[in-house]
């Protein structure tokens, strides 16, 4: 059955993403994080840290092999049976 094998990846925007959706540009991020006495360049290193590790990710997936790339706010909106319940995934159960 390895040809119905898939993998199901879970991402999320980086809060540098999250800051460029809040107000539109990176500039306008970058002032925002500096006027709050904060680092911008922080922001910037995980961002990319981040993006480095989705390519490397990328690049291990064996070739054939079914992936679902699925943002974390779409969490709410999926149904595991529509991913493979069937085949292994289940639902995590919150940890508090």
């Amino acid at each position: 059955m390895a040809g119905r094998d898939k993998l199901v990846v879970i991402t999320r925007k980086t809060a540098l993403e999250e800051l460029i959706e809040r107000f539109n540009t990176r500039d306008q991020a970058c002032f925002y994080i500096e006027h709050m006495g904060g680092n911008f360049a922080s922001y910037q290193a995980a961002h990319d840290a981040y993006d480095a590790a989705i390519t490397s990710l990328h690049k291990a997936i064996p070739h054939g092999l079914r992936v679902h790339w699925i943002d974390q706010s779409f969490l709410a909106h999926i149904h595991l049976r529509d991913l493979g319940r069937d085949r292994g995934l289940r639902p995590r159960r919150p940890s508090c």
